[in-house]
């Protein structure tokens, strides 16, 4: 991949970050072991918006609705305020 070296490192780390660039047939793969296994932590709060974007999608399997939950209640009730809609509209 391509990036700073600590961020590809990262990404190839957390399984997680693995869903964003994955298809629904991909996802639907995944084992009900593998969905439980998914966790907040360590992810950054635009990862989390976007995975509860691809994760709300239709025809996404049933296992990730738990992880959905978590990601929605970490990420809470709030709006992004301007600087971090800013910050999720820059470029890497």
């Amino acid at each position: 991949g391509e990036g700073e070296v600590s961020e590809v490192r990262r990404f190839k780390r957390k399984p997680e970050l693995a869903l964003l660039v994955s298809d629904t047939e991909e996802l639907r793969k995944l084992s009900p072991y593998a969905w439980r296994n998914m966790g907040c932590s360590g992810l950054r709060p635009q990862e989390m918006r976007c995975l509860v974007h691809v994760l709300g999608r239709p025809g996404m399997p049933a296992h990730a609705e738990d992880f959905l939950k978590m990601l929605q209640v970490k990420l809470g009730q709030t709006v992004p305020s301007e600087q971090e809609v800013r910050a999720l509209c820059e470029q890497p």
